[in-house]
């Protein structure tokens, strides 16, 4: 295998006009390569060396290569490529900011004075790194919610801990959503989760479920507990279990040990974390919903919005 073979597999297939020429090829091999097929071009100056369907890694390194020296894959696509859901149709890349954005088509240009700083220098694909991801698409969301849900699900998945996005979201002057991510930030780390509670109010009143009552005392496998949410006249607890982040086998028996007390009363109890309540708002309201409905609650719940699951 040639250099410029081993090159284009190490980048899933993509090449720049300009590493062709340095390793051997000619401008007259170049055009003759794309006019017989052989390659195709994404981007100006830059091709894929196969004729076949254009993989998501290729279409990364095909936009960053594309974009020119110092550019990153970043955003939702750089979120995608660090396992933290689907990347968008749109790749998202950063380029340094004294440059002009290239023009690519099916690729959003960012430009940021911080791209070397933000950088993953470990990863072979050129991208940000996972605090860095985290914290741009967090600040991109429309609302808090949504930036809330990529947070906990980075750190439940084991991608970064919540002391390292906090450095992160120190280091930046201006954020959008600073306050909400900062606190829960801070209550996981200290062990805490006021900011999990309250956004279950929130999903609470948004799809007119009934109060409960909150921190309801009652009786556990080692005496006095008190419960997140009780519904008393359905029989219903929900826990609210911030310590997903950490979760480990002690805690996943105390937390069994406690909702075998629960049953002992006769309750039924729902367990949730941060990537429920924040990452699936509307399914954790049906859930409840469905029973409080089942255990003789009158009521009905609405939908929070034209996009609502309930």
């Amino acid at each position: 295998m040639q250099e410029w073979e081993q090159l284009a597999e190490r980048q899933d297939g993509i090449i720049t006009l300009e590493q062709a020429l340095t390793h051997g090829h000619s401008r007259d091999t170049v055009r003759w390569r794309l006019t017989s097929g052989r390659w195709r071009e994404v981007h100006p100056r830059t091709y894929a060396v196969h004729t076949g369907p254009l993989l998501e890694r290729s279409a990364w390194w095909a936009a960053v290569l594309g974009a020119g020296e110092g550019a990153v894959l970043s955003h939702a696509s750089a979120a995608a490529l660090w396992g933290l859901g689907a990347g968008p149709p749109e790749i998202s890349v950063t380029v340094p900011y004294e440059r002009k954005a290239p023009r690519l088509r099916g690729v959003r240009v960012f430009r940021s004075r911080h791209v070397e700083d933000r950088r993953d220098h470990r990863a072979f694909l050129p991208c940000t790194r996972v605090e860095a991801t985290v914290l741009d698409v967090a600040v991109a969301s429309r609302t808090p919610l949504a930036g809330l849900a990529l947070v906990a699900r980075a750190v439940q998945r084991g991608r970064t801990r919540p002391d390292l996005l906090l450095q992160e979201l120190d280091a930046r002057h201006k954020v959008r959503h600073r306050a909400a991510l900062a606190a829960v930030l801070l209550d996981v780390t200290a062990g805490a989760h006021s900011g999990l509670e309250a956004a279950y109010l929130h999903l609470e009143r948004a799809h007119g479920l009934p109060d409960p009552e909150r921190q309801a005392p009652g009786a556990g496998p080692g005496g006095r507990v008190f419960r997140d949410a009780l519904y008393r006249e359905q029989g219903v607890a929900v826990e609210l279990d911030g310590r997903a982040f950490h979760a480990d086998a002690d805690t996943r028996f105390r937390d069994m040990a406690r909702d075998n007390a629960a049953a002992v009363e006769g309750l039924v109890t729902l367990r949730f974390g941060y990537l429920d309540v924040l990452g699936e708002p509307c399914r954790v309201a049906r859930q409840v919903a469905r029973v409080l409905r089942d255990r003789g609650w009158q009521g009905s719940p609405r939908r929070c919005g034209p996009q609502c699951g309930l």
